[in-house]
């Protein structure tokens, strides 16, 4: 159940009866409210009024208020508990009566009852069949009424109801009440419903159906919305139990109807059909039965309530229901706008179910046939109206509004005004100079009482012709603005009150070239524009400038000239320079000061403080001034060769148009230097010589250059030259003249190679001779650096196991002294030394230090000129020596005779060593038992002088595998054999050699270690002394997988090969099948993990190389024919080289009697089973499947009985 109870604080529901007075009100007032039902009978549509405080006004759309009461009767109108009436003999509080059709004025209905009469009156019982029970029933629901609307049960026992226990069949539909006279009541178009509240019980057998319908004055009823069901819906409620009744509860509620009637007319009556005409349950009490006014409130407003003129306003219509929420149909009003209005459109809007009439441009709207379904709190009509002229315009009820069946609104008002705006602009510099970015802010407000929107936006223009020929727009409006040509643009909403700004700005041209004034205006364009006050909508920046040219009075100087400068300032702008603001320079004369003096005779008021010259002054528009100051250049001139200064603005504003000058004058210098400060023989020194024009004139410019302290360490190269002039040699002097252009810069190359070795002075000395030359630069020294060393050794020949000593003797013959950061060094590579001996890390030195790293002996240290220092070490001949016999090696310096390269005999030494070597190779890798297998060894005199050589070679690890062949030989001397050695000696000449040759074959079977293997044993022998041969072997095995088989038998066979021996074998073998094949037939399905099988009949081939340790199995198989009618006998052999392991040869027993027969049934013993393809198992298996069918055909049976019984 969906509970909605409105009401308004301060208000109370009406009431026409109050006769109960006391402490304790027996009827409390009650306001309306709506409660939906969901249970109710298909013909009752009902609305339970519960007890609340409400009302409503106009003024409040959308929010239902209570209903009205125009006539209740509560049957109060008793003097006590006794006499008891029926409806027919009541007299209401006003006079009015009642009556109702005769079936419901019997069988104890229409008593007007209480808890407080008699509960045992006879009339009463009788008439209710004689059942006290009846009587006393009714007089609890009476009493349920009150304790419903919160009475004690004491208390409810004094409230009267008309009662309805129906004892027999009344019939339907029959009125169970009426007014006997209609109530008068003068109105027009209202509408009506009713009100009652309902006691009922026994509802399990049937309900009270209850229709109310209004009288009009003639009789003629209207019904009133849908029959009521007191037992749907109410509240429970148990009064106490009464004479022979017990304490049971009773449904009670109070029931509004869900429709109304619109009335007009002077009077009106009720009547209450009860469309139930059983006995049978029916039993019921009434009370408290109210006509209602449930009229309609209509609404209305506007909104916006204030809007531009032209504008639409939304004029909104709300009916709003009354709480019971019934359906209200029929209702009506127009409305004639006020004079000014205007419906802006003929579009009708809003929720309302009701017929529309509007005409865009009339003056009124007219609705009828309105309708408020039930359950309906409120709708809606709109429509838009709008106004040209300015004003406030009222819409009041008794003026506009004509209404039928709906309650008159208030007023409603809305203004239409016209919109007003302003502009104002301002520029971020009130002055401006090049270069600067001046922002200009647009402000537009809304002044007005109304909006400016996109559709109808304020606008402005403005005008920037007076700004961009100084200017450049920047490309930055702000807030949607837009530059078009010299136009910016900008339109847009404006909120009432509001404020837009709109920002904008422009650099000035650097230099300014245009009027050097910045004037632009900004014009409103839209509607209600205007400019906030006079001239805030103008603009001027003016744009301060001043310009500097300078000259001077000569192009170009020599030293004693004087220079005169001329610096003229002008005002080109529109802004005067004043003694508080003045236009200003400064001369930078740094550039001039290292050439010339000042003469200080500034003008003007410019002042000289160290290298700067400043001016500053006042300068109207359009003036200007001049300057003047000299100089006399310098005798000698040591500057830059250049008078060069240039003057600048100190002020932002200020602009150069000629701001610099430039005076030349000429000069020339002369630098010289050489490639290398210190030199090597052999080195090629080279001298450079520049002649720099350092004025601005061309210079004849000359020197001459003597070589006489160059020429007794080195030779000239005759290799003078210049990039400009002719250069001459007369010995021992180098001489030149050239004309060097301003700025020009001309070079002279020349050299000389230090003699080797350097016999003069070790000092290349020389100076050039020239006006240009200045200071230390025109003289150069080169110095020269020597080492001498002379290397020995102790032996002119060594053998091996021999110790040589060798010594180093060096010294510093140069100009230069070798120092511990700059040390003398030599260098002693050992390579072709250490292939035949070991150094014996024993150098030691009476000066320095010496070092090795392997293979080089170094050493460096001190040396002063003229000083000696010896080094010597030693090393030791291996034993044997297995190098090249020979110990050469050689120092090497980096300076003298003893450089890398040099043939001089005193840096190298040449010991000659004796050796010789031996070697032994094998013809064979791997062999097979029989084979031959040949060593050879040679012997070869590696050294530098005849030696004896020697070897043995012992067989034992040939022996257990071959047999020696007694066939050993030698190019040179003799070889004797004792087993199990052979041995060899002879003396072999220089770079002579010898071979020895012998042999042995392998055994077969070979019953060794299949490794043939021996080394010779020698002085002379270093790696390559020792052989082996690894001797292959494999075996091949054979198996069947039946001994016995019947004919149509598949008999499978399979041979394995496994590498028994130490390499790698190619194994092989045939199987011959002409013993099978007379009893089967080859399935032709031979296979091999390795190699190929192949097949010409009648025999099997393979054959693959098989690894160490390797094996490979091959696999075929024949089927036994049938009938078999050869020997029944499959016998067959593999044939291989290899060695057979268990056996080679297989046979396999054919027993006819075993035959299959042609339908491939097998008699069991069991019967019938099928194909015998597995034995025994073959008959479990059809024992097994005979006992899973039994299994399955039972759990059928137990279903089937399953469901029988089930």
């Amino acid at each position: 159940m969906r509970l909605s109870i409105p009401f308004r604080r301060g208000s109370r529901a009406p009431r026409l009866s109050s006769r109960f007075r006391g402490s304790e009100p027996r009827r409390p007032g009650r306001a309306l409210a709506t409660v939906s039902l969901a249970a109710v009978s298909l013909s009752a549509a009902i609305t339970l009024i519960t007890p609340q405080v409400a009302s409503a006004a106009p003024g409040n759309p959308g929010v239902p208020s209570a209903p009205s009461v125009v006539y209740q009767e509560d049957f109060q109108n008793r003097p006590g508990p006794s006499p008891i009436v029926r409806l027919s003999g009541y007299t209401g509080a006003t006079g009015q009566t009642y009556t109702a059709d005769p079936a419901w004025l019997k069988d104890c209905n229409g008593w007007i009852a209480s808890s407080n009469e008699s509960v045992t009156a006879p009339a009463q019982i009788a008439d209710c069949n004689n059942l006290q029970s009846s009587w006393n029933d009714s007089q609890r629901l009476a009493q349920a009424i009150g304790m419903f609307h919160g009475q004690t049960a004491a208390a409810a026992g004094g409230n009267f109801a008309d009662t309805a226990y129906t004892s027999g069949d009344p019939g339907a539909p029959k009125v169970e009440f009426q007014t006997a006279t209609n109530i008068p009541f003068v109105a027009t178009n209202r509408f009506l419903t009713f009100s009652v509240d309902v006691a009922a019980n026994n509802c399990f057998a049937s309900a009270p159906l209850l229709q109310f319908s209004l009288l009009d004055s003639v009789g003629t009823a209207f019904p009133a919305g849908s029959q009521i069901d007191g037992c749907t819906g109410g509240t429970t409620v148990t009064p106490p139990a009464l004479g022979v009744s017990p304490a049971n509860p009773v449904n009670v509620g109070t029931y509004t109807s869900n429709g109304s009637v619109l009335f007009s007319g002077t009077s009106v009556g009720v009547q209450m059909v009860n469309n139930n005409g059983s006995g049978a349950g029916n039993d019921h009490t009434v009370d408290n039965i109210q006509i209602l006014d449930v009229t309609p409130q209509l609404d209305k407003s506007f909104s916006p309530a204030l809007t531009r003129t032209g504008e639409s306003s939304t004029l909104t219509f709300t009916v709003t229901n009354t709480s019971e929420l019934g359906s209200k149909n029929g209702w009506s009003f127009t409305d004639n706008l006020p004079s000014g209005l205007t419906l802006a459109n003929s579009t009708v809007g809003g929720t309302c179910n009701a017929t529309t009439a509007a005409t865009a441009g009339g003056s009124s709207i007219e609705v009828t046939n309105g309708n408020l379904a039930q359950g309906e709190q409120s709708c809606t009509i709109t429509v838009q109206v709008t106004s040209t002229t300015a004003g406030t315009y009222n819409n009041c009820p008794t003026t506009n509004v004509s209404v039928s069946g709906l309650n008159q609104p208030a007023c409603a008002s809305v203004r239409f005004a016209d919109p007003t705006y302003t502009v104002q602009k301002t520029a971020s510099q009130s002055t401006a100079k090049a270069g600067d970015t001046i922002t200009y802010t647009l402000t537009v407000t809304n002044t007005g009482e109304v909006a400016y929107t996109a559709d109808r936006p304020a606008t402005l223009t403005d005008d920037l012709a007076g700004v961009t020929d100084d200017a450049t727009y920047n490309g930055d409006a702000s807030n949607g603005a837009t530059v078009s040509g010299n136009t910016l643009s900008w339109s847009g909403p404006l909120a009432v009150g509001d404020t837009q700004t709109i920002t904008y700005s422009v650099k000035v041209i650097n230099p300014d070239t245009g009027d050097h004034d910045l004037a632009n205006k900004v014009t409103p364009t839209g509607e209600g524009g205007s400019c906030a006050t006079d001239g805030t909508c103008i603009t001027h920046t003016p744009v301060a400038e001043y310009t500097l040219s300078k000259s001077a009075s000569a192009t170009s100087a020599t030293p004693g000239d004087t220079v005169t400068y001329t610096v003229t300032v002008r005002n080109t702008g529109q802004v005067a320079y004043t003694a508080t603001n003045p236009a200003s320079f400064s001369d930078d004369l740094s550039a001039v000061t290292d050439d010339a003096t000042y003469n200080g005779d500034a003008d003007n008021g410019a002042t000289v403080s160290g290298n700067t010259l400043t001016w500053s002054g006042p300068l109207a528009v359009g003036d200007s001034i001049k300057i003047t100051y000299s100089f006399v250049v310098n005798q000698p001139d040591t500057g830059d060769k250049r008078l060069n200064n240039a003057v600048t603005p100190t002020d932002p504003t200020g602009r150069c148009v000629a701001c610099g000058t430039e005076v030349p004058i000429g000069t020339y210098t002369i630098d010289k230097s050489v490639d290398k400060a210190t030199a090597v023989s052999g080195d090629k020194v080279t001298w450079t010589v520049t002649v720099t024009n350092t004025g601005n004139a061309a210079v004849a410019a000359t020197f001459s250059d003597d070589l006489g302290q160059v020429l007794d360490d080195a030779t000239y190269n005759s290799d003078a030259k210049a990039t400009a002039g002719v250069v001459s040699y007369t010995a021992p002097k180098l001489s030149w003249a050239q004309s060097v252009p301003i700025g020009g810069t001309v070079t002279i190359t020349y050299s000389a190679t230090v003699n080797t070795p350097d016999t003069g002075d070790h000092n290349l000395k020389n100076a050039i001779t020239s006006p240009g030359c200045v200071g230390g630069n025109c003289s150069t020294d080169t110095t020269v650096w020597d080492l001498s060393a002379k290397k020995v050794a102790d032996k002119s020949a060594a053998n091996p196991g021999d110790t040589v000593k060798y010594t180093i003797t060096v010294k510093n013959t140069g100009k230069n002294a070798y120092t511990a950061d700059k040390p003398a060094t030599f260098s002693d590579n050992l390579s072709q030394v250490l292939d035949d001996a070991t150094y014996n890390n024993d150098s030691k030195a009476t000066a320095g230090a010496a070092s090795y790293t392997a293979p080089t002996l170094s050493w460096s240290g001190a040396l002063a000129v003229g000083a000696t220092a010896t080094i010597t070490y030693t090393v030791k001949v291996n034993d044997p020596d297995a190098g090249d016999q020979k110990l050469g090696n050689a120092v090497v310096t980096p300076l003298g005779r003893c450089v890398a390269g040099s043939k001089d005999p005193t840096c190298t030494t040449d010991v000659p060593v004796t050796s010789y070597t031996v070697t032994k190779t094998v013809d064979k890798a791997t062999v097979a038992p029989g084979d031959k297998v040949t060593w050879t060894i040679t012997v070869k005199n590696t050294g530098s002088a005849a030696v004896t050589a020697k070897f043995s070679d012992d067989l034992t690890q040939v022996l257990d595998d071959a047999t020696y062949n007694n066939d050993a030989k030698a190019t040179a001397g003799n070889v004797t054999y004792t087993a199990p050695k052979l041995a060899w000696s002879q003396s072999v000449p220089v770079g002579g050699t010898v071979t020895i040759t012998y042999s042995a074959t392998v055994n077969t079977p070979d019953t060794g270690d299949h490794k043939v293997k021996n080394t010779v044993t020698s002085p002379g022998c270093a790696a390559d002394c020792s052989t082996q041969t690894t001797v292959g072997s494999y075996t091949v095995t054979k198996t069947v997988d039946k001994t016995t088989a019947a004919p149509g038998d598949k008999v499978a066979w399979t041979i394995t090969v496994k590498n028994t021996g130490s390499a790698a074998v190619a194994a092989k073998f045939s199987d011959d099948l002409t013993q099978v094949l007379d009893d089967a037939t080859y399935n032709n399905d031979a296979k091999a993990t390795a190699g190929n099988v192949t097949y010409t009949a009648p025999k099997l081939a393979w054959s693959q190389s098989v690894p160490v340790g390797g094996t490979v199995t091959i696999t075929y198989s024949a089927t036994v024919n049938t009938p078999d009618n050869g020997d029944h006998n499959l016998l067959n052999a593999v044939e291989s080289p290899g060695s057979c392991t268990g056996t080679c040869s297989t046979k396999t027993t054919v027993d006819p009697a075993q035959q299959t027969s042609p339908g491939g049934i097998i008699n069991t013993g069991f019967g019938t089973l099928g194909n015998n393809t597995g034995g025994s198992g073959t008959i479990w298996a059809g024992i097994g499947l005979i006992i899973l069918a039994m299994g399955a055909v039972s759990v059928l049976l137990m279903r089937r009985r399953r469901h029988t019984i089930g």
